[in-house]
């Protein structure tokens, strides 16, 4: 059975009024738990496959006439749905997909314990060890990778699952910047990694839609979509201030920290940072501008 704990803190909005604000990153696990077992689940498809045969040019009657009617309307109607704009959406996933990766966080001394045939390349299972997910995104092929800061900031070990290649990376945090909680994360692929673009923050207007898409309870390259809710939300989580944050409602859950906030082209408008508990499609986004001057210092590389 599995537990979620999530770092709650409290936002101030009047004298009156007080809500909760969740990191997006931290999950308890009791017990032993494969992250396999959730993955690999066997389904069953069925096909649905036509039998044609070489009609002649006589011979036909009206009922055959009628089923290459049907054939060709249902073709037409398969045709019109491949080229629907709401399958912009699967598009734009497969293009940005390799670039964002799953974190998992090996963090002391808590009892609960994580254990995962993938996941021990790098960790022993440990009963005095605990575990947290997180996400984050290439923005350099030379493997570095943006995250949200409260996400590794207790971190003992830092494990990098990239979409794509077998080998999990031990990630070591090259620079942060807590007040802003921000972070990248380096690590040393043997070959360039495909990176994502980022647009302008300024530029996103309420109601564009967005794309989530992150390790929410370990559940690799979950994908969300919701529309901008609204922007420049000043918060504060802890000691934290979260000054203008974006606001969607995109399903994000713990484990969503650090990944990105996409819009329908394909770039990254924010980081997945925050949710308010409880609540329904009220989560937040730090703008990409934000993170723009930490990123200039690997611009460089």
């Amino acid at each position: 059975m599995i537990h979620f704990s999530f770092f709650i803190n409290h936002l101030f909005i009047s004298e009156k009024q007080t809500i909760h604000i969740v990191n997006t990153n931290f999950i308890k696990v009791d017990n032993i738990f494969r992250l396999r077992s959730y993955h690999f689940a066997l389904f069953r498809l069925l096909f649905v496959t036509y039998d044609t045969k070489k009609i002649g040019s006589y011979g036909l009657d009206r009922s055959d006439l009628m089923n290459e009617r049907k054939i060709r309307i249902l073709q037409s109607k398969s045709t019109l749905a491949a080229n629907h704009p709401v399958n912009h959406f699967v598009s734009i996933v497969r293009r940005v997909r390799n670039s964002v990766v799953s974190l998992i966080i090996k963090k002391k001394p808590r009892i609960e314990a994580f254990y995962d045939a993938v996941w021990s390349q790098l960790f022993t299972e440990n009963e005095h060890d605990s575990y947290q997910f997180g996400s984050g995104f290439i923005v350099h092929p030379k493997g570095y990778i943006l995250t949200n800061d409260h996400v590794i900031e207790q971190a003992d070990k830092i494990g990098v699952k990239v979409e794509g290649v077998k080998k999990i990376f031990l990630a070591e945090p090259l620079l942060r910047e807590p007040e802003k909680d921000l972070a990248i994360l380096k690590i040393h692929p043997s070959r360039p990694l495909k990176s994502i673009a980022l647009d302008s923050s300024s530029d996103v207007e309420l109601g564009e839609w967005v794309i989530a898409i992150g390790n929410p309870f370990g559940l690799e390259q979950t994908v969300t979509t919701g529309i901008i809710s609204g922007k420049n939300r000043p918060l504060q989580a802890g000691k934290r201030v979260y000054p203008r944050v974006l606001q969607t409602d995109a399903a994000i859950n713990p484990g969503n920290s650090g990944g990105p906030l996409i819009n329908m082209l394909g770039k990254v408008i924010g980081i997945n940072t925050l949710i308010i508990f409880p609540s329904q499609s009220i989560s937040f986004a730090i703008p990409i501008n934000e993170a723009k001057p930490l990123l200039d210092k690997i611009k460089d590389e």
